[in-house]
């Protein structure tokens, strides 16, 4: 009866240690740092422009305003520094997107005639863009929809470029740039603008995410 006892004392013994060792595994991992989930959202700033920026109209184009939100951190403002000529030849009175004093990217405008002829929607850019699409030395291409409405689209695009190195070498043998960049037209006023980033200065996520808010819009002091 005794070595009964013993046993049944020694077996409670074990149950009771074994509960407490999983409770003390169980308290040390709850003090154990948690990972920290940052709820910081890549994109907040909602920002506008109007063109053209210059507050003049342009060959007849009365003035309308571009609705987009960017990075937190960055802002729309004038150019420090003049851009190369090549691209003020395609996107007017351009405007630079800097995040401090960094310039990240810049937005300018052009026009285009409306295509009245039928045609597959998904070509429809082509009649947009013709200037953009057909350079030699500058061009946009990889033309990808992100946002479609009626009157306008939005698309991501790459930017290709060759600008002169200055030794007097042959425009074939420019070194070739390509950086990324953002599309958005309105058939309404029959203009479009561009946005075209500099080289490593923002992440797919970004650029999407600009691209998926950019609208053309009414002036909210139309001249």
């Amino acid at each position: 009866m005794k070595k009964i006892l013993a046993l049944l004392t020694g077996i409670f013994c074990l149950a009771g240690c074994a509960e407490a060792q999983e409770s003390s595994s169980q308290e040390q991992l709850l003090e154990q740092p948690q990972a920290q989930v940052s709820e910081e959202s890549p994109i907040q700033n909602q920002a506008e422009v109007s063109f053209p920026a210059d507050g003049a109209e342009e060959d007849g184009i009365p003035s309308f305003q571009v609705e987009l939100t960017l990075p937190q951190g960055w802002e729309i403002g004038a150019l420090e520094e003049p851009l190369p000529s090549l691209f003020n030849d395609y996107l007017l009175t351009p405007m630079g997107l800097y995040e401090g004093e960094t310039l990240k990217a810049f937005i300018g405008f052009n026009q285009f005639e409306r295509y009245e002829e039928e045609i597959p929607q998904e070509d429809f850019y082509k009649t947009v863009y013709p200037n953009l699409r057909l350079g030699s030395l500058y061009h946009w291409d990889d033309y990808t929809p992100l946002n479609s409405w009626e009157g306008g689209e939005s698309a991501l695009a790459s930017v290709y470029y060759k600008l002169d190195p200055g030794d007097q070498s042959s425009a074939a043998s420019w070194p070739e740039t390509v950086v990324p960049g953002l599309l958005c037209y309105d058939l309404e006023r029959q203009v479009y603008v561009g946005i075209q980033f500099q080289e490593d200065a923002v992440t797919e996520e970004q650029i999407r995410s600009i691209g998926e808010s950019l609208r053309i819009t009414a002036a909210e002091n139309p001249s």
